[in-house]
């Protein structure tokens, strides 16, 4: 089997792994890792990708978990709902390993954060007023 290694970032845990993708079942591995049944991609930079749940932000208050990315290109606001995976993205736009490493990685994570004048409260999952 051909795997190709990704970044799971679990807010749930506060987190971040190594871990490996199947290439051949690469949509069903990204599934298992995020906890999902639909992935949605964000730009991570030049040459690695952020794989996120699609339906996150459906998830009732208090059950879902956040996190935020710093430097995201494109004026993403950074904010993601649920795990995420980082996997590379090659030239003509395949899936492959990530370039990055955990200790790359980890600075731009947040797990508490400020958002759209809201504190956002990795423990609890809330967001409340400033």
């Amino acid at each position: 089997m051909n795997y190709m290694t990704g970044i799971l970032i679990d807010p749930f845990l506060k987190k971040l792994t190594n871990v490996k993708v199947d290439s051949d079942k690469t949509l069903t591995d990204m599934y298992k890792h995020i906890g999902c049944s639909m992935v949605e991609v964000v730009s991570f930079g030049d040459v690695n990708d952020l794989w996120v749940d699609e339906e996150g932000l459906m998830k009732p208050s208090g059950e879902q978990r956040f996190f935020k990315v710093s430097n995201l290109p494109y004026l993403h606001h950074g904010v993601i709902a649920g795990r995420g995976l980082i996997l590379g993205s090659d030239r003509e736009g395949g899936t492959i390993s990530t370039s990055l490493t955990i200790e790359e990685v980890l600075p731009r994570i947040s797990w508490d954060f400020e958002h759209n004048g809201k504190m956002y409260n990795s423990d609890t999952g809330l967001f409340t007023s400033i």
